[in-house]
């Protein structure tokens, strides 16, 4: 019995390393920030500060500083003569755009008063329809009571009982002055 064996092959071996391959992806990456940076020049020239705080920390900002501050401009702003830093008082500037953490805060408080203005509009709103309420009420029960037709009341024993002249008058008196408190006039 003479068994062949397969034939064993060796194994693929790797492409070879390319030399300098870190070196070709910086190249890369820095051809890349050049074209972005001839492509917009404002990006580049834009100008940085320095200036202490108020507690005496020394401040390196692409925002111009606080008014009153004493200043060094660090890079020449673009179409400046010279590129040499210079040391001058900060002008007092126009108030900066505000930042989205103070327009998230001014955003949600008009949300809040704008819920509060709409609360008070259903409050008032709600008064007025109970006022509305109310004068018709009162001005139906004067209409009841002047209209002369017999009213009877139902008395402590669950008996019926006619009002009477006198408690007519004093009813109409009472209706009177419900309609002019709650209906602005009598009718």
């Amino acid at each position: 019995m003479n068994r062949r064996m397969p034939a064993c092959r060796p194994h693929p071996t790797p492409p070879p390393a390319r030399p300098f391959g870190h070196a070709r992806l910086a190249a890369t990456l820095l051809g890349a920030v050049l074209a972005t940076m001839a492509a917009h020049p404002d990006a580049a020239a834009a100008p940085a500060f320095k200036w202490r705080d108020a507690s005496g920390r020394i401040v390196y900002s692409d925002l111009p500083p606080p008014p009153g501050a004493r200043v060094t401009l660090l890079a020449a702003p673009a179409g400046s003569a010279t590129g040499v830093p210079s040391t001058t008082l900060a002008a007092p500037q126009e108030p900066r755009p505000a930042s989205w953490v103070e327009r998230e805060k001014a955003s949600r408080q008009k949300a809040t008063e704008r819920a509060e203005a709409e609360r008070e509009q259903a409050e008032l709103a709600r008064q007025a329809g109970e006022r509305t309420r109310v004068c018709e009420e009162a001005r139906a029960g004067l209409r009841t009571l002047e209209s002369g037709v017999r009213l009877t009341t139902i008395d402590e024993r669950g008996e019926r009982a006619v009002v009477d002249d006198a408690e007519r008058a004093r009813r109409t008196e009472a209706m009177q002055r419900a309609v002019a408190d709650h209906c602005g006039k009598a009718s």
